[in-house]
Formats: C-alpha cells, sequence, structure tokens
C-alpha cells in the first residue's frame, strides 16, 4: 500500500477519532449545561413563587387593617348615638324613663340597629341591645318593668365599650382618688425618664 494512501487512511480515522471525541465532550458539557440550566430555571421559579406569596399575605394584611380601620372609624362616629339613647334609661335621667317612653326607647334602638352602627357591631353588641329593645317594648305593653331591663341595658354598655377597645364598666371610686393621682405622677415621671434617656441616647450616638 502506498505510503501516501496510509497517510490519508490514518488522517481520516484520526479526525473521525477527534471529531467523535469532540461531539461526546460537546454532548456531556451541554447536557450538564442544560441540568443547570434547568435547576437554576427551577430556583428562580421556586423564588418568584415564594415572592408573590409573601407579597399576597402582606397584601391580605394590609387590607384587613384598613378594614378594620374603616369599621373603627364607623364605630367611632355612630356609637355616640347610642350611648344618648341608652341613657334615657338612666336612673339619674333628666326625664325619668316610663312605661310609656320605654317604646320611644325601643324605636330609637332598633333604628338605630338597622344603621351604620348596628352592621358594624359585633354578634354580642348586637344580640344585647335586642334583648335590650325587647325588654322596653315588654315594659310598654305589660306596664311592669322588666327584671332583666337593667341587666340587658349594662350587658350592651359594657358590649359597646369593649368594640371601642374601652374595656371594663367600672363606677368611679372617690377615695381611691388621692392613689389615683400619685398613679398618674409616677406614669408622668417615667414617661419624661424614657424621653431623657431617648434623648440621651441619640445624643451619644451623634
Amino acid at each position: 500500500m502506498p505510503i501516501e494512501l496510509e497517510t490519508t487512511i490514518i488522517t481520516v480515522i484520526v479526525a473521525f477519532i477527534v471529531g467523535l471525541l469532540t461531539a461526546t465532550v460537546s454532548y456531556i458539557i451541554g447536557s450538564r449545561q442544560l441540568k443547570q440550566n434547568d435547576e437554576k430555571t427551577h430556583r428562580e421559579l421556586e423564588l418568584e413563587l415564594n415572592r408573590f406569596r409573601e407579597e399576597q399575605k402582606q397584601w391580605i394584611t394590609n387590607l384587613q387593617a384598613a378594614y378594620e380601620l374603616e369599621k373603627y372609624k364607623a364605630r367611632i362616629a355612630s356609637y355616640p348615638d347610642m350611648f344618648t339613647i341608652i341613657g334615657k334609661l338612666s336612673h339619674k335621667a333628666k326625664i325619668p324613663a316610663t312605661s310609656e317612653k320605654a317604646k320611644d326607647i325601643a324605636e330609637e334602638l332598633n333604628d338605630w340597629f338597622y344603621s351604620s352602627g348596628g352592621m358594624c357591631a359585633e354578634p354580642s353588641t348586637r344580640g344585647a341591645l335586642l334583648k335590650l329593645r325587647d325588654a322596653c317594648l315588654n315594659w310598654n305593653k305589660r306596664g311592669v318593668q322588666p327584671d332583666d331591663l337593667y341587666k340587658w341595658r349594662n350587658y350592651s354598655l359594657l358590649l359597646l365599650r369593649n368594640d371601642l377597645g374601652i374595656k371594663g364598666l367600672e363606677s368611679f371610686d372617690y377615695h381611691k382618688m388621692a392613689s389615683l393621682i400619685e398613679r398618674v405622677k409616677e406614669e408622668v415621671n417615667q414617661a419624661t425618664k424614657d424621653d431623657i434617656f431617648l434623648i440621651s441616647d441619640s445624643n451619644n450616638e451623634k
């Protein structure tokens, strides 16, 4: 076999082997790169999904906070009217409550119940006001004050205050006035101290 032919054959075989090796290496590298890209894409999708979930959760939280704020504003605007209505049942009212006036009070309670105030009141508060309305109607119908009238009046006041974040329905004790003043002074002094510390810390930082 001529030398030239052998050289040509060897060259072709070497070129084929080199080409095959190159293609194999390229395939392996490409497969790894594709796998890495898939993993990267998967991680990016997971991160994006988690980010979306967090934003959704924050949006819901903000929406709930805005709703609670608007509900509280509605209560602040409408609850004083109910306190005025219930005030007509006070033992110290300018015009004492009677069985005849009880019907008017019941109608006022009913009107308020179906206004914005009743709409934003808690279920327990609405229930107590309905019981108070019914007690007033029974008083007017029978001419005898129901035994549970003032029980439902006090429950209604307590629950109305609770809706506004005002706890308790305590009566004021004049004998504790001195201790109350001392407690207020102590709270003021403590608040002043805290302010001084905050100012001092901020100056030190500067």
